[in-house]
């Protein structure tokens, strides 16, 4: 199943269809008391809980809305979740389309800039990344769509580095030539020393492979960031950023000079995800269903999702529904060895219809139109709460399920997935202590 990226535009003119179509006060109203006239409330709502595995999602479209603002990097082995690998490929561009001169040029180093995605760089951040960077075999097309089923030949490593990730702190540079020993405060960053055989080639090129963005592309295709080794978490990184790039320093006699290849608007830049649950924990869950009568599982880049099928609507045949809402306990199991991973921050759902495609739901709908998608949707998490929770109101789903619009199957998904490695193990609807529940208040006509 291909899941595309949100599109605001229509989020917007969905959801103030829906608004008007919709009773006031529904949508992010309380859950009515069961003792008020007329209404009942009931938590017994039979429904089954199992996984789906992701195919693919996309990393890169042409339009703005398509592009991803955080990139994720490396090989992170998750004990419960089995390895998932995120690799960057990407385009880099002249600055601002003026080509480098070279001429007379002496090399002192070439260093790729990666600044980070702070709030997305996830788990372990005291062992250490090694970062690999390779030219691409294979063209890039900034004009296609990419998803992260798609891979890139790329052989040629071409620079690395042993970092220890620092996302929030900044970097303290020397000033390139400057002879006072003068330094530079620049944005949390990784920074990896290319090797000087690729910048001596790089400022040795023919002019008539630098005059031109294109030019220049057709020559170093893309290049490919990856780690080398498995880590107990996952780097991000903000390529948006103006100060990510390859920049070479060089001095032409005693002038010292520089030079940026950046990440423009028309870069295409992707990350190709892989999953691999074989011998974790996880994958007994995803074999067999029955088992997610106690755990359920959901995971960001093309991880897991957790399907909610409702075979039976009887309950609410001829009642009028007030208020529906999913709720779902965050469990720690003993495989983490007593590191916290943090659980995913917000969820959305969306209804899986008959074709298999994915339609979001429009108690989310609205909520995305209106920004305000926690106090109306809800399915963000309650970090106050022992144990922690999510909340996710289904009351306009509901609705029309009752009234024959909507199918019995929704998927539920982390919210930006291709940009978290976050995680979260829930109680399923038959867990002993904390099951899953969906919680209607009703009506009778």
């Amino acid at each position: 199943m291909k899941i595309l990226p949100f599109s605001w535009g229509l989020f917007i003119a969905l959801g103030l269809f829906l608004d008007s179509c919709t009773q006031p006060g529904l949508i992010g109203s309380d859950l009515l008391e069961g003792d008020q006239i007329d209404v009942s409330f009931t938590d017994q709502v039979h429904f089954i809980t199992y996984l789906q595995t992701t195919d693919s999602l996309k990393t890169y479209g042409s339009e703005s809305g398509e592009k991803l603002l955080g990139f994720l990097c490396g090989q992170f082995a998750d004990p419960i979740f089995g390895l998932s690998t995120a690799v960057i490929n990407a385009q880099l561009r002249l600055d601002g389309g003026d080509p480098p001169d070279f001429e007379g040029a002496v090399l002192d180093s070439v260093v790729f800039a990666l600044p980070y995605r702070s709030e997305r760089v996830y788990g372990d951040t005291t062992e250490g990344y090694n970062l690999e960077v390779y030219l691409l075999d294979e063209a890039m097309d900034d004009t296609l769509t990419y998803y992260s089923n798609r891979s890139f030949a790329a052989t040629q490593l071409v620079g690395s580095t042993t970092i220890h990730p620092s996302p929030n702190d900044s970097v303290e540079i020397l000033i390139h030539g400057n002879d006072t020993m003068g330094t530079q405060v620049l944005v949390p960053m990784a920074r990896i020393r290319m090797d000087d055989s690729f910048g001596q080639a790089l400022i040795a090129e023919d002019t008539l492979v630098l005059e031109s963005d294109s030019s220049f592309m057709e020559k170093y295709k893309g290049f490919q960031i990856r780690t080398n080794g498995q880590n107990k978490g996952m780097l991000s990184f903000n390529l948006n950023s103006t100060a990510a790039g390859l920049t070479v320093y060089y001095h032409v006699d005693t002038v010292f000079h520089q030079y940026t290849f950046t990440f423009t608007s028309g870069s295409a830049r992707m990350v190709t995800f892989t999953q691999d649950y074989t011998g974790a924990p996880v994958e007994a869950f995803i074999q067999d269903s029955t088992l997610c009568d106690s755990l359920i599982f959901i995971q960001g880049m093309a991880g897991l999702g957790i399907v909610v099928e409702i075979p039976d609507t009887n309950l609410i045949k001829d009642r009028i529904i007030n208020r529906a809402e999913l709720e779902l306990t965050v469990i720690t199991l003993p495989e983490d060895g007593g590191f916290v991973f943090e659980p995913v921050q917000q969820f959305i759902i969306s209804e899986i219809l008959e074709d298999g495609k994915l339609e979001i739901i429009p108690d989310v709908a609205i909520g995305l139109a209106r920004q305000d998608l926690p106090n109306i949707f809800g399915g963000d998490l309650d970090e106050e709460g022992v144990p922690q929770t999510y909340r996710l109101n289904l009351s306009a789903y509901f609705i029309n399920l009752k009234n024959g619009d909507a199918g019995n199957r929704l998927l539920i998904t982390p919210l930006y997935r291709t940009e978290l490695a976050n995680r979260s193990v829930l109680c399923g609807p038959n867990h002993p202590d904390f099951p899953a529940k969906i919680k209607l208040s009703l009506t009778d006509y």
